[in-house]
């Protein structure tokens, strides 16, 4: 894990409360204890990873969430409104979706997902690789990758989401989202200055220079640090 210096206030607050990643909340307690048997948590409570697809094809999506179980929970969405839903409800560890639904396509996924979110990771399946699409996925902060995937490259994708963690990523969603920091200690039930600190993290991380560049998603290299051509 990646060590971050902190303010000595905020370093103050870890020494009295706990680090904030490793402190399971309230709230998070009270969701783990009623989910139902076989549906994973939502991370940032207490849980190991959740993986979001947005495939439409059966059989390759029973493939690819049978491989990504491996190494965490995994929601299937099969086209733009259950995936716009899935992430308007879950901070997802990554997104992986098909370009070719029914409707409208992954790119449009993207675009709606990079609308509160820059800092998932995520990946774009196509059956046909495309300069202009391997572009297109390069601007909304994809990989662009050709099928089949083998479950070696899908491993390397998912060691590299790893760069924040479940609940840094949770709340720099939720401050995309219009949320104070207030109001994402209340929701996770920590105290607000535990918020801070994730978010300072965050900041460091992702090489931010202050919290409007983690909120307008520049000034750290753009969405995953990648230079489109």
């Amino acid at each position: 894990m990646q060590r971050v210096a902190l303010p000595k206030s905020l370093l103050r607050c870890v020494e009295a409360h706990g680090d904030p990643d490793h402190v399971p909340s309230r709230r998070g307690a009270r969701r783990l204890e009623s989910a139902q048997p076989g549906v994973a948590p939502r991370e940032g409570a207490g849980a190991s990873a959740v993986y979001l697809i947005v495939e439409d094809d059966e059989g390759f999506g029973k493939t690819l969430k049978r491989t990504l179980e491996r190494w965490g929970g995994v929601t299937w969405a099969r086209n733009f409104d259950e995936a716009t839903s899935a992430f308007s409800a879950t901070a997802f560890s990554a997104v992986i979706v098909d370009v070719f639904l029914p409707g409208r396509s992954g790119f449009d996924v993207l675009v709606a997902l990079r609308a509160t979110d820059p800092v998932t990771p995520a990946m774009v399946l196509t059956g046909g690789f495309e300069h202009a699409g391997a572009l297109r996925a390069c601007e909304l902060g994809a990989q662009y990758v050709g099928k089949p995937i083998t479950t070696e490259a899908l491993g390397g994708f998912l060691l590299g989401t790893r760069r924040l963690s479940g609940r840094e990523r949770e709340v720099v969603v939720r401050l995309r989202r219009g949320q104070s920091t207030k109001a994402i200690a209340f929701d996770l039930g920590v105290a607000e200055v535990s918020v801070r600190v994730l978010l300072h993290r965050a900041e460091a991380k992702l090489g931010a220079r202050n919290r409007g560049d983690l909120l307008e998603g520049t000034g750290w290299g753009g969405l995953s640090g990648m230079k489109c051509p």
